[in-house]
């Protein structure tokens, strides 16, 4: 028996980069029917990164997200105290990843797609759900996180709090992060791809600029989350404080 999901999503792209994580992500033994794609290898990028670290990053004034770009970033440079975003191969690696992904959607003209990392867990119930409970939640939004990791729960540029629907099991997105488990419709594949292709900054990064111009929502509490611990774009983290972060329950979670 399929996925709920495979009932109204055209394609599921597993990234990866080791035969090791493709046999990680076959352990969960989920109903998904899924493809894996190909992750580009981050420490083969090396010479791309230097020139990225020599170089000084200048948005276009004729990008459409111009204004919001500019403002993150002379936001995020007075707190961090640098002039770069990337900080890491593997997210240099990830942004041409999720190029690639979108070009495929767009050349393929999909629909909706979900985009899933190898290191993810899965709701303990996830098989069993029913199409019903999510079906108007997916049909009226563009960006749907099936997880994600909501680092601040009061968005920091327009203040406005998180608010969870728990009757409905979803809250709105505020500055969201993650793309772990995230399905995009069609309608914002172009305006994405236009913020990844200046490889600015992480490719979760990239999505939040987007999402004050589409409906855009969070499934909670998430059906899949990120297990931190086995990073290979980020820094490993600690799985147990990084949970409390984001409101993971973990009593939920098949964690291996």
């Amino acid at each position: 028996m399929d996925s709920f999901l495979n009932k109204i999503v055209d394609k599921i792209y597993v990234l990866y980069v080791s035969n090791d994580e493709k046999e990680i992500f076959k352990s969960n033994n989920t109903t998904l029917q899924y493809d894996f794609f190909k992750d580009v290898y981050g420490k083969n990028l090396k010479e791309e990164f230097d020139i990225y670290n020599k170089t000084s990053q200048i948005i276009p004034k004729t990008h459409k997200y111009y204004t919001e770009l500019k403002k993150y970033f002379d936001w995020y440079f007075s707190i961090v105290k640098t002039k770069k975003r990337i900080s890491t191969l593997g997210q240099l690696g990830h942004i041409k990843s999720h190029i690639k992904i979108i070009k495929d959607a767009i050349q393929n003209n999909y629909e909706t797609i979900l985009l899933l990392e190898p290191d993810v867990a899965f709701h303990k119930n996830f098989n069993n759900i029913d199409i019903k409970n999510y079906e108007k939640l997916i049909k009226n939004n563009s960006i749907i996180y099936l997880g994600a990791s909501q680092h601040e729960w009061i968005n920091p540029f327009s203040r406005k709090k998180v608010i969870l629907n728990k009757k409905e099991n979803y809250y709105n997105c505020e500055h969201t992060t993650g793309t772990f488990a995230v399905l995009l419709k069609k309608e914002v594949f172009e305006d994405y791809l236009s913020i990844l292709e200046l490889k600015y900054m992480p490719s979760d990064i990239a999505l939040t600029f987007i999402q004050n111009n589409y409906n855009c929502i969070v499934l909670y509490p998430n059906l899949i989350i990120s297990d931190v611990r086995t990073s290979k774009i980020s820094t490993p983290r600690n799985l147990e404080k990084m949970a409390k972060k984001f409101k993971w329950n973990m009593n939920l979670y098949l964690i291996k």
